[in-house]
């Protein structure tokens, strides 16, 4: 589920996503994330795309994702 929220932070758009993280040698988990996109990454945030992801082992719900480290699929 990907969605482009109304409010902008730092006059970039902000876009909340549900992503399923598949970390290694782990089980996957899904998560919400409220984050901004800079415009030249917003291509990146639709259906099935693949992206870098940073996430907290202690708090699943703590996802960051890394748009400049993340290629079109």
């Amino acid at each position: 589920q990907i969605r482009r929220a109304i409010k902008e932070i730092n006059l970039q758009p902000t876009f909340e996503l549900t992503v399923v993280v598949t970390p290694d040698e782990q089980p996957e988990f899904s998560a919400r994330v409220i984050q901004p996109v800079a415009e030249e990454y917003a291509h990146l945030a639709v259906q099935g795309q693949e992206v870098a992801v940073k996430y907290a082992e202690d708090d699943l719900g703590a996802v960051w994702i890394n748009w400049a480290s993340s290629s079109p699929s």
